[in-house]
């Protein structure tokens, strides 16, 4: 791993591990590895014999050729095409190299993936320059074989051509299939997948046009000329005319096929670039009810998901600054009510007690008893006060009692009349510091602002959630707006999972629903 990969990441990669599919290519990447492309060049060359194979067996069949000329011409075929095959497999195996080292280093990974994406190209052009090269002296020795015209030459010419590039089209379009279970290994263990040079869908596509226009076309002409009938000038200008309506027949189709093709994958690829600089607003056009189109779906969806998933960050990063700041904000007030309360009423009576130590000897008895009586009920002031204090941060009888008997001493100082309904069940203890600290929060309120006669708080179970409810016949009009108390009970909810909800309208009280997750 590089040195700027963060460690969680490296090791994250690290783990992963390629999981083979169950298609062909991946039983057969699974089963010979690396060799699995010369196995490759192998069978594509013996599918070029076989077809040529096949086309001499009809060529035979037009020029009635003589039983010797037969066995020249498979003499011919048994010395070219070995060498063409050992050549095409050597070479295939030399560009496998790579392939063949057994090593982590990104480095070699990276090189291993390069040479993997370009095997298919390197195939086609090795098999292409092969032909070609065993074409010219294979062609001199069957000009001394069949002794026949120069028609009969290019009619076996354009049958070789045509068959080569079909068998071109169908290895540019079987390889991708071989590449992907390679690719999908290497990729388990590269930092990052590093750019490479392959041949484009459009160039894959433009092979379709031989394929389904020109090489189909041209076969049915062959197959149509009658048997014995020679080849002739006729012969080779209906071949030609075949050819030429197949590419001007298939030439716009496949076009128009590719630029379709196009369309929908350059609306996927600008919506992964979307996504990669975190744009989840513009979904991608879904023209097809077709696999392109599923995928388009899933990516909208997955946008989706990722926006949700953003605006649910930036709440809870909103929400956490605001529950520092709430904390913060806590903290000052606790630190001026003991300022200016407990403390100041601590220094007075200490002040007090020590001029009562001064002026002991000349009070009287009656005089000396009710200044003791005044420090004494200045120092229980004292500790009501701080009682007061520590029960606004965390009181005593919710941990020791739990949740009902907590609300019911909330309700007893409540400045309105308030109705407790709650289980005596104990809770979760955050759900438990959560649910009251809502309750406390939201009657503090009422008696503050909602000019209410009278309020209710109700708490229950359902569905596996906590429910508080608390109501008052006050004014309404209370909203969570930033930095309010609402809003901070809001947070205090969300920090575990919950949701709060407040319904109110003006002139019709207050409802604040409170769920918790248990």
């Amino acid at each position: 791993m590089s040195t700027d990969t963060p460690p969680a990441i490296a090791a994250a990669l690290a783990s992963v591990e390629y999981a083979p599919g169950h298609g062909l290519s991946d039983r057969l990447y699974a089963r010979f590895g690396w060799k699995v492309w010369p196995i490759t060049a192998a069978v594509t060359c013996t599918v070029l014999i076989l077809l040529l194979a096949a086309v001499w067996f009809q060529i035979s069949r037009i020029l009635q050729l003589a039983n010797r000329t037969l066995i020249e011409i498979t003499v011919l075929y048994a010395v070219v095409f070995p060498i063409g095959l050992v050549l095409l497999v050597a070479d295939t195996v030399r560009a496998c190299a790579p392939l063949r080292r057994v090593s982590a280093e990104q480095s070699d990974l990276v090189t291993q993936f390069q040479a993997t994406v370009l095997l298919p190209q390197r195939i086609t052009r090795s098999c292409v320059l092969m032909a070609l090269a065993l074409a010219i002296p294979g062609s001199l020795v069957m000009q001394k074989i069949l002794r026949a015209n120069v028609h009969v030459y290019v009619f076996v010419w354009l049958c070789a051509i045509l068959t080569l590039t079909t068998v071109i089209a169908g290895l540019m379009f079987a390889t991708p299939l071989l590449v992907r279970p390679f690719v999908a290994d290497l990729l388990t263990r590269l930092e990052e997948p590093p750019p490479a040079q392959t041949m484009t869908l459009r160039a894959r596509l433009a092979f379709l046009i031989p394929v389904f226009g020109v090489a189909t076309t041209a076969t049915g002409a062959v197959i149509a000329v009658p048997k014995g009938s020679g080849v002739h000038a006729a012969t080779v200008v209906t071949m030609v005319v075949a050819i030429a309506v197949g590419l001007l027949v298939w030439t716009p189709l496949v076009s128009l096929f590719a630029r379709s093709m196009r369309a929908q994958l350059s609306d996927l690829v600008a919506a992964t670039n979307r996504i990669e600089k975190g744009d989840y607003t513009q979904p991608v056009p879904a023209y097809w009810v077709d696999e392109l189109g599923s995928l388009a779906v899933s990516l909208n969806k997955a946008m989706r998901g990722l926006g949700e998933r953003r605006q649910m960050a930036n709440e809870v990063r909103e929400s956490r600054a605001r529950i520092v700041a709430a904390a913060d904000a806590s903290r000052k007030k606790i630190e001026r009510n003991i300022h200016d309360g407990a403390q100041q009423r601590l220094v007075a009576l200490t002040i007090d007690a020590r001029l009562l130590e001064t002026l002991a000897q000349t009070m009287t008895a009656d005089q000396l008893a009710q200044a003791h009586r005044q420090l004494a009920e200045g120092l229980k002031d004292a500790l009501a006060e701080l009682r007061d204090l520590a029960r606004g941060l965390h009181p005593a009888v919710l941990t020791t009692d739990g949740l009902g008997p907590a609300l019911h001493q909330l309700a007893a100082r409540g400045r309105v009349p308030i109705s407790i309904d709650a289980p005596a069940t104990r809770f979760a203890e955050q759900v438990e510091t959560t649910a009251y600290f809502v309750t406390a929060e939201a009657l503090a309120n009422i008696g503050k602002y909602a000019h209410a006669t009278k309020a209710s708080v109700t708490v229950h179970e359902l569905d596996g959630q906590l429910r508080i409810e608390v109501v008052d016949d006050g004014i309404g009009g209370a909203t969570p707006h930033a930095g309010s108390g609402l809003s901070g009970l809001a947070d205090r909810v969300a920090a575990i999972g919950g949701k709060l909800s407040v319904h109110s309208p003006i002139g019709s009280g207050t409802h604040i629903v409170a769920e918790l997750p248990l």
